[in-house]
């Protein structure tokens, strides 16, 4: 209000609490890098029937591509993105975090996907096993708009949600991979893909039907 000094006379808090996540009038797209965050992910989806799941990753070949991390989402506007990256994680070993994401996806939970089968293929190599793939959103975009020229999920996002997020070849630079861009970016990149997979599949569960 205009009296900084008046700041002196108060007590330091004891504890601070730190708001890391929108309220359900926006999006809140959550960095998973400690053992808290591990938790809330868990719990997420623990509870939730159907899962969109989202890797970032270093190449389009998911035979010999690099895992960065993956996104969840369980509720639309809503995800989580886990880094495999040592460098962007806060007590926690890489080996620790795919430990935990190999007993998440081993759940008996439907896991929503955008050309799901390169996620399915990349979490395989890295001992991580999808149980239930349940829908890909590409192939059913596909059994439905079949005369489209593109189905990719930023085209489809736009077309069918109304939603734009920005692809691959927006973020990265020729001769470059997701690791140059600031983290925020990539967790905001992957977070938003898992969360219009989630949508997506909603919006095309109901044209197919």
């Amino acid at each position: 209000y205009g009296f900084p000094s008046l700041g002196r006379l108060l007590g330091c808090p004891v504890r601070v609490d730190l708001v890391t996540r929108a309220n359900d009038r926006g999006h809140a797209y959550v960095a998973v890098v400690d053992r808290t965050g591990l938790r809330d992910l868990k719990k997420a989806i623990s509870g939730a029937e159907f899962c969109a799941v989202d890797t970032e990753s270093s190449d389009k070949d998911p035979r010999k591509a690099t895992l960065f991390g993956v996104a969840f989402s369980v509720r639309e506007g809503h995800a989580f993105y886990v880094p495999i990256t040592q460098q962007d994680l806060q007590g926690l070993s890489t080996d620790s975090v795919l430990t935990e994401l190999r007993e998440l996806l081993a759940q008996n939970i439907k896991v929503v996907g955008h050309n799901l089968k390169y996620d399915y293929l990349l979490l395989k190599r890295h001992g991580i096993q999808i149980t239930v793939p349940h829908f890909d959103t590409m192939l059913a975009a596909y059994e439905c708009f079949g005369d489209w020229d593109v189905f990719n999920l930023g085209a489809l996002a736009k077309r069918l949600l109304g939603k734009e997020i920005k692809r691959y070849r927006d973020l990265v630079e020729d001769g470059r991979t997701l690791m140059d861009l600031p983290f925020k970016d990539l967790v905001e990149h992957g977070c938003a893909d898992a969360d219009m997979a989630l949508r997506l599949h909603g919006h095309l569960l109901q044209v197919l039907r």
